[in-house]
Parts: structure tokens; sequence; C-alpha cells
């Protein structure tokens, strides 16, 4: 078949963008960046999402997906190719039908005015004029008689109640299956930003269960085991933990311990890299959630900053302007949230990172002194056995290990 003319006698007869799959990559990568204005509204217009639905059609098939906003796009397979039609309008432009989409959807109202603009540049066809167009056309030019079935893509739609009822349905398929990926990455990806460990590996194994297709081989689901996969989930958990408020400082100690281990073993030990290094990411964030659930946002900033600065000569000048506060104003509310000073608080954290070195390593008082921010070794055993009620010497001699 002549593909250049088919194409051209198609977006002729139909005035519609009409593209050739060969460059699969380039036409998706295209698709998206042109016509996906809204990855909420047109979950199905992202480049991934189209290459999921075209790896899973059929031959002789038509394919039509219908989104939030009533745009369309089609594709078949036909002749081991890939023909991509749209996107197009499936009905006029309803203000009233976009206000409800982006109440549900907790969009800004501002986005009206783009939306019209948007669907209102596409004709209105209906599946009948799409499905004629393409078996005439392909009829024509291969002097055969060519039928197609068609596909109705809405399974992430509710309600496909309000398809126009003059347009023929030969058949449904609910490909909702496909995007459960993304529901369980969404799930996962939350269980983190809460720290819910109980929950969280039950999101991830949903999330690999649903990556691929049923008919993907052993070989191709073992993806989630490869370097390239960890690196993925890595940059997406990172941003979880972010969101959850956790130190980045902490975070990037975390995946860089785990992304050192995943490099040197072998894809039977993976696996459980994997495991514990989504277990103490998870658990980080649960502990960070715990020990600053009632504090306000510059006070945690407060606090995060000292324990990141524990070694450094700093003051309370120094903790308010990270808390982006006078220092008045600071003290007062950390007072009245923490119910200490910022500077017996920096003590006690000093402190207490102290205690675990004492127990876990061999170094001396006095390098331990000067790490926790201690120039003055004197003060430092002062100050230590004020709160602790030993010297450093004494606890360190039978004391348990700190927790």
């Amino acid at each position: 078949m002549n593909t250049q003319l088919f194409l051209k006698l198609i977006s002729n007869l139909l005035d519609i963008p009409v593209f050739d799959g060969s460059d699969m990559d380039d036409t998706l990568k295209h698709m998206e960046e042109n016509y996906c204005i809204n990855k909420i509204l047109q979950p199905m217009y992202t480049a991934d999402a189209l290459h999921y639905l075209i790896r899973s059609a059929k031959p002789n098939v038509l394919y039509e997906i219908i989104d939030y906003l009533n745009i369309s796009i089609s594709f078949f397979i036909f002749d081991n190719k890939v023909f991509l039609l749209g996107p197009y309008a499936k009905k006029e432009f309803s203000e009233a039908a976009v206000d409800e989409l982006l109440i549900k959807n907790k969009l800004p109202n501002s986005m009206v005015m783009q939306l019209r603009l948007y669907c209102t540049k596409f004709n209105i066809i209906t599946t009948n004029q799409i499905q004629n167009t393409v078996t005439q056309v392909l009829s024509a030019l291969e002097d055969v008689t060519i039928s197609f079935d068609y596909r109705r893509l809405s399974g992430f739609i509710a309600d496909t109640s309000d398809i126009n009822s003059d347009e023929k349905i030969l058949s449904e398929t609910n490909f909702s299956e496909i995007y459960r990926r993304y529901d369980s990455e969404n799930r996962f990806l939350n269980a983190i930003r809460l720290g819910d460990i109980n929950n969280v590996f039950n999101a991830f194994s949903d999330m690999v269960q649903n990556a691929f297709p049923s008919f993907a081989t052993k070989e191709v689901k073992s993806y989630y085991l490869s370097s390239a996969s960890f690196s993925i989930i890595i940059a997406l958990t990172r941003k979880a933990a972010e969101q959850s408020g956790l130190s980045v400082i902490t975070i990037n100690n975390i995946t860089q311990k785990y992304v050192q281990r995943f490099s040197v073993n072998n894809n039977k030990s993976h696996q459980n890299i994997i495991t514990d290094y989504i277990v103490e990411l998870v658990n980080a964030v649960k502990e960070h959630r715990l020990a600053y659930a009632s504090y306000s946002e510059p006070i945690i900033k407060a606090i995060q900053y000292m324990d990141l600065h524990l070694s450094e000569p700093i003051g309370i000048n120094n903790i308010a302007a990270a808390a982006n506060l006078s220092v008045s104003h600071f003290s007062r509310l950390f007072k009245s949230e923490v119910n200490d000073t910022p500077i017996n608080t920096l003590a006690k954290m000093r402190c207490k990172k102290a205690a675990t070195l004492l127990k876990e390593t061999k170094l001396s008082i006095e390098e331990i002194s000067s790490f926790v921010g201690y120039s003055d070794n004197n003060y430092f055993v002062k100050v230590f056995k004020k709160n602790y009620g030993d010297t450093p010497s004494e606890y360190r001699k039978g004391k348990p290990t700190i927790s």
C-alpha cells in the first residue's frame, strides 16, 4: 500500500492530523507534546500510555480513545503498520461540563479559557465517519473489501452513557487494567509519603504486577530488578520522601548506600536490596512524621538545620535565619512548641549524637566532643553530665546503647 497517499487522503477527507507510527517513539512524543494539554484530564494521551495501548492492539481493529474533554484519537494496525488519526472532537465544547470536570479533579478555574481554546480548535467527527473513511480509502487503495472491528478505549471513565447515540458501537473493551499500573504507583508513592510501612509493599507488589501485560515474558517482568529500573524507583521514592518533609540529606544518605550495594551484587540479591531500601526509607519518613507531627514548618526547618550542623559553631542567629524568622519571634515560637529553648535543644541533640558515638565507636572523648560541636572538651563533659547524669567516660563504661 502507498502509505503516504493513504495518509494524505485521510487527512484531506476528514481534515484531521494523521500519523504513520513507523518511528513510534518520535510519533508518540510528538502526540504528547502537541495534544496532551493536561495529563490529569487526558491520562491516555501521554507517550507512555499510548505506547502501552498500541502494544496491546490487534490488527484490523479500530481503537478510539475518548478522554474526559471529549477529544479523541483513533489508531489501528494494518499491514504491520500503526496509524494514528486525530485528535478530533466528539461534541461541542461545554463550559458547564468543563467547570464540573475541573472541580472534580481539583483544578483551578483559570484553566477554562485554555481548555476552551484547545477543545474548539478540533473538528467534530463521529465514529462512523472515521471508520467509514478509513475502510473505504483502504479498500480503494488495496482493491479489496476491508473491514475493521471497533473498540472504544474509555476504561478510565466511570460513565460512558453520554457517548453520541448515533455512533454505531460494534463492541467495547475496558482497558482500565492497563492503568492500574498508574494507580498502584500512586498508592506506592503515597505510602512512602505517609511512612506507611504496613501498606507500602502491597502497593509495590501491585505496581510490579501491573507494570506489564499478561503476555509479558519472565525476562521482561524481571525489569524491576534491573539497574535501570532501580534508578527509576530511587528517583520516584526520593521525591515522595522529600514531600513528606524528610531532610534531603537523610534521603541522600539512604539512597546512596543502597545504590552502591546494588551495583556490586548479583541479580539474586537485588530484590532483597530493593526491599531493604524501601523499608529503611519508609521507616525514616515514619520517624520524621512522628517526631515533627506537632511542629510548625519554621520549627521543623530549625530542628533540621540544627541536626545537619551539629558539628558547626552555630548560634541562635543562625537557627532563626534557617527558620526565616527574627530571633525574638523565633525564640517565642520555639519555646511555645518545643517547651524548651533552641540552645538547650541543640545541646540535647549534640549529646544524643555523642552518646551514640561513645557506645558504637572507639573514638576518643576529645574527638567526639569536637565532632558534635564542642571545641572545649571540659565544657562538653559538663553539658553531657547535665543531660545524662554521668560523664562521657562513665556513660561509655556503664550505660546501654542509646536508642
